[in-house]
C-alpha cells in the first residue's frame, strides 16, 4: 500500500458489528441483565414479576412492524419492563459485571425515549442523542460523520505521519462521533 494512503487525517477501520435500533437496544438490554441475575442460585424471580414481555428468546417480538400502533405499544412495554429492572436492581447486591450491564441499560432506556404530555406513555425522540450508544454488542462503537452527506457506524483511526520521512508517528482509535481535533493534540 502507497505511504501517501497513509497521510489522511483519519482512516475508517470497518469491521462486522450488530447495529441495533431503540427496540433492540433495549430489549437485548434488559435480556442480558435478567440473564446474569436469573443465574445466581440465590435470585428471588418474583422481584421481577409483572414484566410484559418475554426476555428469554432473542428474536424479536412478533408484531407489525407496519402498523404505528403496534410498534407505540412494544416501546412502551419495552420501556416500563426497563424500568422496572433498573428499579428492582438499584437495591439488590450486583456480581462484578451486573453494574456495568445496568448502566447500559439505563443509557439506552433515556437515550432515545420521552415522555409524552400525559406522562404515562413515551415516545422515541426525535433526532439524535450525543453519543448515543448503537449496539449492546460492541459498546464503545458510535456514529460518525465523513461529510455532511456521508456518515458510518464505527470507529476513526487518527494518524499522524511525519510527512519529510513518510513515517507514521502516532496512531489514535476512537469512536466514530470524535472529531479529529479532539485528538490531534495526542497525536503530536
Amino acid at each position: 500500500m502507497p505511504l501517501e494512503f497513509f497521510s489522511q487525517a483519519h482512516l475508517l477501520i470497518y469491521y462486522h458489528f450488530s447495529l441495533q435500533n431503540t427496540y433492540t437496544l433495549i430489549r437485548t438490554s434488559i435480556r442480558k441483565l435478567l440473564h446474569s441475575l436469573t443465574r445466581k442460585a440465590d435470585f428471588d424471580s418474583q422481584l421481577l414479576a409483572g414484566l410484559k414481555l418475554n426476555y428469554q428468546e432473542r428474536k424479536k417480538p412478533a408484531i407489525d412492524w407496519s402498523n404505528a400502533e403496534a410498534r407505540e405499544v412494544l416501546l412502551n412495554d419495552l420501556v416500563n419492563d426497563a424500568l422496572r429492572v433498573l428499579e428492582v436492581t438499584a437495591t439488590l447486591p450486583l456480581t462484578e459485571t451486573e453494574p456495568k450491564l445496568r448502566t447500559i441499560l439505563e443509557k439506552v432506556t433515556f437515550q432515545d425515549i420521552d415522555p409524552k404530555a400525559d406522562g404515562k406513555e413515551f415516545q422515541i425522540k426525535m433526532g439524535v442523542a450525543e453519543d448515543r450508544l448503537i449496539s449492546t454488542v460492541d459498546h464503545d462503537m458510535r456514529h460518525g460523520r465523513k461529510s455532511a452527506a456521508r456518515t458510518f457506524n464505527g470507529y476513526k483511526t487518527h494518524i499522524a505521519m511525519v510527512q519529510e520521512f513518510e513515517f507514521i508517528g502516532a496512531v489514535e482509535v476512537t469512536p466514530g462521533n470524535i472529531y479529529d481535533g479532539q485528538v490531534a493534540k495526542d497525536l503530536i
